[in-house]
């Protein structure tokens, strides 16, 4: 088990190695510790997220293509999806919770049934490998990416396609909703971060500022920030929902920043990436709260439970790791 980390990434007023008391009240700070190890997939843990009720973790494997469901406070695994023969690289949750959406590299999406454990529907529709998927708040759609360029929107009930969203000039690998559902924001190989009109699916404004891929793409709770998680140079933007215009630029990561994740509250955003480390931010200031590398291999993805006490953590080393999350000021 891992010492309990915490750390505060900055302090205020600091002056011949010491602060003020007042500055170090101030200090805000971060904590995790290590509760459980999910160790039964073989190879690459690709994504990771909770169920709505915070009771089940689903994790997929891009190389031992299966998809798995966790107990989420003891640990335990509670099934495995075998139908699902593809390469899975994405998986999510409807927000019922009743069902289970996985993305292959085959350019298929499986959606499953949570209470039987089978297949639904399979949808099928692009013409390349597919990148991150997102339900919109009220279930009734679902957005993919693919390396074909484009973004797509489904309708779930049926599996027919809606939308295809063409914008992008390279491969689209991220995806996100508002919390409305009236947006959705998506990041590229072409270095944006574009933002659309969910209902019409016309592109509203692209974002640059990224000197590489965007892998990574999260809308905050509130749906003011839109936070961005870029190439090879590990940066990090935050960027005003409203205005399009960047805030704050968060650097710390040393390689391809992978997976991006704000707690329900808001106040901090949880990064991984291709350097092994995950880390925590203050939303507010920009400033890095914690820092670790509790894997052996690149963490491909990150997700806090619902509640905001836990964040998963998914490896390729073929583990998941479920921390017990705090937040100080």
């Amino acid at each position: 088990m891992r010492t309990p980390l915490l750390m505060a990434a900055w302090a205020l007023g600091l002056a011949a190695g010491c602060s003020s008391p007042s500055a170090a009240d101030n200090v805000p700070t971060a904590t995790l510790k290590e509760r459980v190890v999910l160790s039964k997939h073989q190879y690459d843990v690709s994504s990771v997220c909770f169920s709505p009720d915070g009771k089940t973790v689903a994790t997929g494997s891009s190389e031992d293509r299966a998809v798995k469901l966790w107990d989420a406070e003891t640990g335990k695994e509670k099934a495995t999806l075998k139908e699902d023969v593809g390469q899975v690289w994405s998986v999510a949750f409807s927000p019922d919770g009743t069902l289970l959406a996985s993305a292959r590299l085959d350019r298929t999406v499986t959606l499953w049934d949570v209470g039987t454990l089978k297949v639904k529907r399979a949808i099928t529709g692009h013409a390349e490998q597919l990148g991150r998927l997102a339900f919109s708040p009220d279930g009734k759609t679902l957005a993919t990416t693919s390396w074909d360029k484009t973004v797509k929107l489904w309708e779930v009930a049926t599996g027919k396609e809606l939308k295809t969203l063409t914008g992008h000039d390279e491969y689209v690998g991220s995806v996100a909703f508002s919390p409305d559902g009236k947006t959705l924001v998506s990041g590229g190989g072409d270095r944006t971060v574009k933002v659309w009109d969910a209902a019409t699916g016309k592109e509203r404004v692209t974002l640059k500022g990224h000197t590489d891929d965007v892998c990574s793409v999260a809308v905050s709770p509130d749906g003011k920030v839109v936070a961005s998680g870029g190439g090879r140079g590990g940066e990090i933007k935050l960027w005003d929902a409203a205005t399009g215009k960047e805030v704050r630029s968060l650097k710390g990561h040393t390689d391809k920043v992978w997976s991006l994740a704000f707690h329900p509250d808001g106040r901090t955003l949880a990064s991984s990436g291709l350097d092994r480390t995950v880390k925590l931010w203050d939303v507010g200031s920009g400033k890095e709260l914690a820092s670790d590398r509790p894997h052996q291999d690149r963490i491909l993805g990150v997700a806090f439970s619902p509640d905001g006490k836990t964040l998963a953590t998914g490896s390729g080393d073929g583990t998941v790791k479920l921390w017990d999350f705090g937040r100080g000021k």
